[in-house]
Parts: structure tokens; sequence; C-alpha cells
């Protein structure tokens, strides 16, 4: 098998990323080599400065008043100038190779899997976050059969131009085709990529959700998109569209004054940094052992083999 190029899906442990990135192996083995090299030269150098130079780094007549230079012991002198040449030859290889050594062991401790320094053991450990349960709870209510086999987590934003396409072109027959057949459910979670406005239509999500009506004002929201950042988002069109949507909109505008849901929507987007989240709309497509990852809206056919991969059963239902 060669090497995968830069754009070939990977799958290691359950897991399957069809981002692009760098090969990090590569850079890390380029570093350890650039290392040795850098060691063998100063190596080198450092033969050649002892050589050229006197004690205190300067020329004999180079600007500064050079030490008097000391004679060599008599036991020296006693031996012929090719065997003495030989010794320090010797003594400059033996220091060499204990560079050589040393860049390797750098190379070594660089290297992918190599154990590091000893750090100290935490007090508790952090949970995990790339679990089912982790990834599941404390975005919006699932939507359909809470025991489906599938869950398809979003990561979104109300102005993202692409979460909106997604909504309108692809999201229906998602809902059609899994959801409303019990092969799959949906959750969503805010990553309010556009400022402001966008985290104040999330948090009117979950004030929508505390009246029972969070799937209603979130495809009402959806409904009304009118682009990024043109201020269609307002105090004023969030309580609109909670009222045209069948909500209590007085209560919503209650919720929005007391910030009821503003810490929430902060955690879920710094929960979403944490796994890797860095555009919208991002997908988490698993079933509890194997998760796929889809990044962007992409077609309905990549929906579709995601959730078969993951334990979604066979051909989607025509």
């Amino acid at each position: 098998m060669g090497r995968p190029t830069p754009w070939q899906c990977t799958t290691a442990i359950g897991w399957t990323d069809c981002r692009q990135r760098p090969a990090a192996r590569r850079g890390i083995w380029h570093l350890g080599i650039w290392h040795l090299g850098i060691w063998h030269l100063g190596i080198w150098h450092l033969g050649i400065w002892f050589s050229r130079r006197g004690p205190c780094g300067r020329r004999p007549g180079g600007g500064t008043l050079a030490p008097p230079r000391r004679r060599p012991p008599a036991r020296l002198l006693a031996q012929p100038a090719q065997a003495r040449g030989v010794k320090a030859y010797a003594g400059l290889a033996a220091s060499a190779a204990a560079g050589a050594v040393a860049a390797l062991v750098i190379v070594s401790a660089l290297a992918p899997g190599a154990a590091g320094p000893a750090t100290p053991a935490p007090s508790a450990p952090a949970p995990p976050l790339m679990t089912a349960s982790a990834l599941s709870s404390g975005g919006s209510p699932a939507l359909g059969d809470p025991s489906a086999p599938v869950t398809i987590l979003e990561w979104g934003d109300y102005q993202c131009t692409y979460c909106y396409r997604f909504h309108q072109d692809t999201l229906g027959t998602i809902r059609e085709r899994y959801v409303e057949t019990g092969r799959a459910k949906l959750v969503f979670k805010d990553f309010p990529l556009n400022g402001p406005d966008s985290a104040l239509a999330a948090e009117a999500t979950h004030c929508a959700a505390d009246q029972g009506m969070y799937w209603e004002y979130h495809d009402a929201l959806y409904g009304s998109w009118a682009g990024e950042r043109t201020g269609w988002i307002t105090r004023g069109s969030l309580e609109r569209i909670a009222g045209e949507a069948g909500l209590d909109a007085a209560l919503l505008a209650e919720c929005l004054d007391a910030g009821a849901h503003r810490a929430k929507v902060a955690a879920l987007e710094a929960a979403g940094r944490a796994i890797g989240v860095d555009a919208t709309p991002s997908f988490f497509v698993f079933d509890g052992e194997r998760f796929v990852k889809i990044r962007g809206n992409l077609p309905l056919a990549a929906f579709e083999d995601a959730i078969a991969s993951v334990g979604g059963g066979g051909p989607p239902p025509a």
C-alpha cells in the first residue's frame, strides 16, 4: 500500500476523517535530520576553532592582545608528529560520534509514539470528548427515535450560507429516509462563527426549547435566513419569528433578557473547538464505536455512505 495522499480519508480505531491534513511524521523526521546535520557541523567547526583560535576566542593579531601560547607537555613532544595527529583526529571523531548519538536520541524523542519526559499524573483525568455520550449531550433535543442506532450531529451557525443550503437541499431527504424511519436521529450544536448575532439566535433556540419547540423555531430561523452579517438577526426579528412559529414571543424575550442560555452557547462553541471543529457546517456521524466526520455541505451521497459505514444498514430506502 502506498503512502496516502493529503486528500485521502484516513481511518484508525473506528475513526474516519476526510479532512485534508499535512504529513506530520515527515516534518518530525526532517527536524531530526536537520538537528543531526547542525550537530555535526558544530563539532567540525569546534575542532577548527580550537586549532586556529586561542582560549579567548580571538585570533592573534585580530585587534586584541592574544594570550601567550603554552608549550605542549614533554610527553606529547616525545611522540611522533603523525601519532599526535592521529590521536587528535580520533578525539574529534569520538566527539562527532557522541553528537550523532545525541541527535538520534532527539529524533527518537520527537518521533510519534515515543515516550516523552515524565510528567506528573493529573489529579483528576479530564472527561473524554470523543465519545457517543459526550457528542450527543448538551446540544439540542434529539430529533427522531432516541434509540436510533446512528446519530447525526451538526455543528452550525444560523447565518452560515452553507448551513442554510444544507437545510434547504439535503436535510429534508435525510429526515425522510433516516430520521422518520428510525434509522438515525439528529442533534444540533451551536458554533456561532459569524459573531454576536449568531450567538443571540442560538440563545433564542434554547429559549424555544424551554417552551418545548426547539426544532420548530430552529427550522423557522433557517426559513427566514437573509445572508451572513446582513443585520437580519435582531431582537425584534427573533421575537417576530417566534410568534410566527407559534411560540410565546414575550416569554422568549424574557429568556433572552435574562441571558439564560448565554453560557451554554459559549460552552458549546468551546467544546466544538476542542474536538477540531473549525468550520460550519461540520458533522459527526457515529454509532457509539465508529465515527465519521464530514466537513462542509457535501452531497447527500456522502451522508448516505457515512450512515451505512457506521452501522446504518444497507442501501438507503427509495
